[in-house]
């Protein structure tokens, strides 16, 4: 009976390791037509733990030909993962724009490293990627404007001085443009109310990185609002705004994942 125990918890570590690095293309579909704005989301990569293959990725971007690509955080544990994470964009199959927020792991590096937000930010501005930190940067397609904005983390980059900025910039946000918001937390939900805001591009739970019976990561081990209403990925109607919560490419902590496959994702809008 050991014998079949030990086994069966090596199949469950073998199996946990391999989900890491197997990569689901999820698509979601706003619109019917032909010629769509297609966004592809890619969030909480996590260099240092990211086992999917980018040649994978770019498979799924030579298929489905997105007009922009969203990075909503969450890249670094330490310094010295930047070349590495900068290499992984220098990789990828650019899209027309390239747009970035930063996640809450990002913060902690760069609050206890400041030189070393200046030193990702110059390199990523090198490659063409916009850094949107409280801005709004409008893209045209059909005749038809589509605003994007990138907002801090809720918990770890808005902060008492920025909380009027973001005000500010939600705001400005016209009811005649499509509004997609994008950040890291999907708390910051509960501040875009009545802003115009359309769509809300977010990731931070994982989708649950290591499955737990009766939600189990999220009544005991988080303290975000939102995943304990029972929303923590996929697709959801929340208050008017259609919010996408990623799972994410890379891991947290252990390299495994349990009935929660790494996702990029393409969003027709």
């Amino acid at each position: 009976m050991i014998y079949f125990i030990l086994s069966l918890i090596l199949l469950t570590f073998a199996y946990m390791y391999y989900e890491a690095g197997f990569l689901k293309t999820e698509h979601i579909r706003f619109t019917k037509r032909k010629f769509p704005f297609r966004v592809l989301h890619i969030t909480d990569v996590h260099i240092s733990l990211m086992f999917v293959k980018v040649h994978k990725i770019n498979t799924q971007i030579s298929k489905y030909k997105p007009d922009i690509i969203i990075l909503t955080g969450d890249y670094i544990d330490a310094p010295s993962q930047i070349p590495n994470f900068i290499k992984f964009i220098s990789q990828l199959q650019k899209a027309q724009h390239i747009l970035l927020s930063f996640g809450n792991h990002d913060y902690k590096v760069f609050r206890r490293y400041p030189e070393a937000k200046e030193f990702m930010i110059s390199e990523l501005k090198k490659l063409g990627v916009e850094i949107l930190l409280n801005e709004t940067v409008a893209v045209n397609k059909n005749d038809k404007s589509y605003t994007f904005t990138g907002l801090e983390d809720v918990y770890h980059g808005i902060s008492k001085d920025t909380l009027p900025v973001v005000e500010a910039t939600l705001k400005e946000l016209s009811p005649k443009d499509t509004n997609i918001i994008f950040s890291h937390n999907p708390d910051l939900i509960f501040k875009l109310f009545g802003n115009n805001v359309h769509y809300f591009l977010c990731g931070h739970f994982h989708g649950g990185q290591i499955w737990m019976p009766f939600h189990l990561e999220y009544r005991a081990l988080r303290k975000e609002k939102l995943c304990k209403q029972g929303i923590y990925r996929g697709h959801h109607k929340f208050n008017g705004i259609n919010l996408y919560i990623s799972r994410g490419l890379g891991n947290v902590l252990l390299p495994f994942r349990l009935f929660s496959r790494p996702e990029i994702t393409f969003i027709d809008i």
